[in-house]
């Protein structure tokens, strides 16, 4: 027979195996912005290092604000596999995946308003202004290793 600790190590292990990938991923988020000021800071004109500053900040408000998504599916998903549910496993990931997309289709619509809001409300200076909406631009479209505004 095991006693409690052999059981309460196993459970530590195995809550561990699980939630370690969702830390990285939270860490991952503002690393991003991180290294592109990193590289930024090499650039000859501070406007890029402002730009990139600006960039990460508003990149990374409205992707920590659609954090909900992923926490809540999470969860619900969890709960569903303990119940071993799987049929609600499945409507679950629908359901989210439908939401995301949703989403998605109203940001990507509401991008350029949503971008030049965020600048002006942002105010950092004509120049890094430009750039700034450029490398939110990049961001957006995916282009996440080229978030740093392009030189001249």
């Amino acid at each position: 027979m095991r006693d409690n600790s052999d059981m309460s190590i196993a459970l530590h292990k195995r809550t561990l195996a699980i939630a370690l990938p969702m830390i990285v991923s939270n860490l991952s988020v503002p690393m991003v912005g991180m290294v592109d000021t990193a590289v930024a800071g090499h650039f000859p004109d501070v406007a890029y290092l402002a730009a990139v500053a600006v960039g990460a900040t508003i990149f990374n408000f409205l992707f920590l604000g659609l954090n909900f998504l992923r926490m809540g599916t999470t969860g619900l998903t969890a709960q569903a596999h303990g119940r071993g549910d799987f049929s609600a496993v499945r409507s679950v990931l629908a359901q989210a995946l439908l939401l995301a997309l949703g989403l998605a289709t109203v940001l990507l619509i509401l991008q350029w308003p949503l971008r030049e809001l965020a600048v002006v409300l942002m105010a950092p200076g004509e120049q890094a202004a430009g750039y700034a909406s450029a490398t939110i631009s990049q961001c957006a479209s995916g282009a996440h290793r080229s978030c740093w505004p392009t030189m001249p």
